[in-house]
Parts: structure tokens; C-alpha cells; sequence
């Protein structure tokens, strides 16, 4: 039977008074680096963003603008509030046979941004996210709204969404911050300009699995 990849793990420091814990999961060259240089901003060279995705992520890095003081504009490290288990994660953390970590995070809170991760998807599909919880209700509230937008589009070419139903489609993706009113729906994610060696608490060094095991 296949043999499930074993994990090394480091543990660094304590978590601190006034952080959130999060865990995130990166290459190993990014805790290489992380280690020489004692701080991080993501590279966009090194970035693999699919193109579709790119006026998601510039929408969120607006949002941590608005949202984080001091933020300087550089793309997002992506996180989650809860350590993701490897046993799954292991298999779509990267091409199969690649080493790559979870870092267990300290992190200030006034740097960070959290956000309801399934929500987010209506962010990256520029798709109308309804305030309600209920399926029954939300799809009534989403269909409420292709009314509205099929109401406002403008004549020409083709058909273009109008200033006025922009702010309303991003206003709605603004609900993903309510995270404490989407724990029961969600997962939460957290983005944050800067990693900071300083804020590694532990370390679990792991490769990436090439096909899932029946049994763990």
C-alpha cells in the first residue's frame, strides 16, 4: 500500500497576545527565503494568478486598502483562520513531488483582513453575492437582482454593465468581511501584506501527493 508522505515539523516560537492565528501554505523556497530575509512581500513575478482572476484580487487589494492601515499596495499572502488538514490538502497544494510548508502564523490583527472563503467565490466569477443565508431566499435574491442588472444594462456593441450597477455588484461582495455572521457557511480566509519571520509560530514541511489514497 502507498505510504502516506511524512511531514517534518518545527516548532518556532509561542503565539502572541493581540494576533490572530492563521496558517498558510506556500512553497518551501518561500520559508527558505522568509529565513534570510526576516520579512516577505509576495513577488508578482512568481505570482500564478489566472488572468480571469486579476479584477478579483485588484477588488481586494482596493478592500485591504480601505480596511488595513499603512497598507502599501502589494499583493496579498492568502491564509486560513484554522490549520488545513494535509492528509487533503497534500494533494492540490502544488505539482506532485514538490516540498512545500504550512506555516502556523501570529499575526497582528490590524494587519490583517478576513474574509468568508466560499463567498468569495461570487467575487472571482463577478457574480451578485445575496445578503441571505437561506438557499430558498438567496436565489430568490439573485434573481431579484439579474432583473435589476438586465434593467440597467446599456445599448451598444455589446451589452455593458453601467457605472451604477458596478457599485451595486461590489457593494454586495463587501459582505464577505462579515465573518462572524458567515462562520456557519463558510470557512474563513485572511490576507496580509507582509510575512514576517517573526510571526511563524511552527512549521510542517510536507510533499505534495501525486494521487489520493483510499485509506489515510
Amino acid at each position: 500500500m502507498q505510504q502516506s508522505p511524512r511531514l517534518w515539523r518545527y516548532r518556532m516560537d509561542r503565539a502572541k497576545a493581540k494576533t490572530l492565528r492563521l496558517w498558510t501554505l506556500q512553497p518551501v523556497q518561500v520559508w527558505l527565503s522568509l529565513q534570510q530575509s526576516g520579512s516577505l512581500f509576495v513577488d508578482p513575478a512568481l505570482r500564478k494568478l489566472d488572468p480571469e482572476y486579476q479584477e478579483a484580487y485588484a477588488w481586494m487589494r482596493g478592500q485591504m486598502g480601505r480596511r488595513i492601515p499603512a497598507y502599501q499596495g502589494h499583493d496579498p499572502w492568502w491564509a486560513y483562520d484554522y490549520p488545513p488538514d494535509l492528509r487533503h490538502y497534500r494533494y492540490r497544494a502544488g505539482e506532485p513531488g514538490s516540498q512545500q510548508v504550512r506555516l502556523a502564523l501570529s499575526v497582528p490583527r490590524e494587519r490583517v483582513l478576513l474574509s468568508a472563503y466560499g463567498d468569495w467565490h461570487h467575487v472571482l466569477s463577478g457574480d451578485y453575492l445575496p445578503p441571505s443565508q437561506n438557499p430558498d431566499k438567496r436565489l430568490q435574491e439573485s434573481e431579484a437582482w439579474e432583473r435589476q442588472f438586465e434593467a440597467l444594462i446599456t445599448a451598444g456593441e455589446a451589452p455593458r454593465i453601467t457605472e451604477t450597477s458596478r457599485t451595486l455588484l461590489e457593494e454586495s461582495w463587501e459582505r464577505i468581511f462579515d465573518v462572524e455572521e458567515l462562520r456557519n457557511t463558510n470557512t474563513i480566509q485572511a490576507t496580509f501584506e507582509r510575512l514576517d519571520l517573526l510571526d511563524v509560530v511552527s512549521v510542517t514541511e510536507f510533499t505534495v501527493a501525486a494521487t489520493k489514497l483510499r485509506r489515510w
